[in-house]
């Protein structure tokens, strides 16, 4: 907690400091006065989702100073422009689920909520969904879990613990809710450049050495059924607490062909399932 501390002591002396150049960010930074609290705004939010006692004021000030959002949207530090599909395991037989957030915003006014967009792919299912996510809790990740090049050996690592509702189209077959957690692990390096935390080897991690890591349950609006949901950024981080021997192979790992038939067959299919007009599907 130190570091968040000493965080907001750099953003504060920042503002203070005009006659110094600004700092290249890698993600847009907002206007330099930092509050040391944030005005909650005037949302509809459900009961998990009410701002959180546990954001310190530091933890604020990293909010207002340092907007996540492509972050959370799944975008590594230079890759703005890509899509990153979040895959995982969907209910009792751990089926293949995918997620891609085509939209992610910061809200205006309270910091730590996020406006999301995307859509999800279940069997052949493909429904939109929205809702919001607010950051609970910020925390220091251990330097331990940063592979970082010598030139950002002074970086801090944090992780943000989040909660989320995305509700799906409910004009969709089988529509429904989903809630849960999202982790973020994330670095601050000396330029004020934000990107992922990730070591391979780095399970131990809250968001287990990839970044971003999302569980929680999807709830049928029809007859209230309930199922888990695990994603990440990398199914293999997260696939030894689900599936045994799910992949096969050291350096250069594939999925294990007796879980086909839970979906995993095509994975390696570059098939841009969340575009409005997917382009022909290509094995890579």
């Amino acid at each position: 907690m130190k570091k968040l501390y000493s965080l907001l002591a750099l953003v504060l002396a920042g503002t203070a400091c005009q006659q110094q150049a600004t700092p290249t960010h890698a993600v847009a930074l907002l206007p330099t006065e930092v509050a040391a609290t944030v005005a909650p705004q005037k949302l509809n939010l459900p009961s998990q989702l009410l701002a959180a006692d546990t954001l310190t004021p530091p933890m604020l000030a990293l909010l207002q100073a340092y907007d996540l959002s492509p972050l959370w949207r799944g975008h590594e530090l230079g890759a703005l422009d890509s899509v990153t599909v979040l895959d995982g395991f969907f209910g009792l037989d751990h089926y293949r689920i995918s997620f891609v957030f085509t939209q992610v915003r910061q809200d205006t006014v309270d910091k730590a909520v996020f406006h999301i967009a995307g859509k999800s792919r279940y069997k052949s299912q493909i429904l939109p969904f929205a809702g919001l996510l607010r950051v609970q809790r910020l925390a220091d990740l251990d330097h331990h879990y940063l592979d970082l090049a010598p030139e950002d050996s002074s970086a801090q690592g944090y992780t943000a613990n989040a909660s989320f509702t995305f509700e799906e189209n409910a004009a969709g077959p089988n529509a429904g809710n989903f809630e849960g957690v999202a982790i973020l692990d994330f670095y601050i390096s000396s330029k004020g450049e934000v990107n992922y935390a990730q070591i391979m080897g780095g399970e131990g991690a809250p968001a287990r050495g990839q970044g971003l890591l999302i569980k929680g349950s999807w709830i049928s609006n029809k007859n209230g059924q309930k199922k888990d949901l695990l994603l990440a950024r990398s199914v293999f981080s997260i696939a030894p607490d689900v599936l045994k021997n799910f992949s096969i192979g050291d350096r250069d790992a594939t999925i294990n062909p007796k879980y086909a038939k839970l979906g995993w067959n095509n994975y390696w299919k570059n098939d841009e399932w969340w575009a409005e007009t997917p382009k022909p599907s290509l094995n890579l």
